[in-house]
């Protein structure tokens, strides 16, 4: 399941779409939750941006699978000289490239539909093109890295 960043305005509130808020799952069919819990997905990639010139990726602390396969993917990414963020003031480093954040853990509803999920983070301070094309090379290195390892 692949989803891209949005915004919306309900009741005079300002909601990210992506974010876990129960009034986003109750009013927003394409909320993260609800896609999760209609299409019960293997993998999860969320697509973002965010300030700076780098990319890197949010994982949860708890799912070890989908932090290794987040290393492969940042490997590949260097690779094809996709520029990694390694240092964040507010964010937890786990690994070259790869965050978390305290409020990005494991999902608390049932565990069989907790999917391995990847935010991927574009700098918005790039040209859209080069931002384009970095998310072209890492849904590109997902599925490339996924063929190659079974992260069932």
């Amino acid at each position: 399941c692949i989803h891209a960043n949005s915004f919306y305005i309900h009741k005079g509130k300002f909601f990210d779409l992506n974010c876990r808020y129960k009034i986003i799952d109750s009013v927003f069919t394409f909320s993260t939750n609800n896609l999760i819990k209609k299409y019960n997905p293997h993998y999860f990639i969320d697509l973002h941006e965010s300030r700076g010139t780098e990319c890197f990726l949010y994982v949860s602390r708890n799912n070890y699978k989908a932090f290794t396969l987040s290393k492969e993917i940042v490997e590949t990414l260097i690779s094809k000289g996709v520029p990694i963020r390694d240092k964040a003031i507010d964010r937890e480093r786990l690994h070259l490239g790869i965050f978390s954040l305290e409020s990005f853990s494991d999902y608390t509803y049932n565990p069989s539909m907790n999917p391995i999920e990847i935010i991927f983070e574009t700098g918005i301070d790039t040209p859209l093109s080069r931002r384009l094309s970095w998310m072209s090379f890492f849904i590109d290195a997902f599925f490339l890295c996924i063929k190659r390892k079974n992260y069932d």
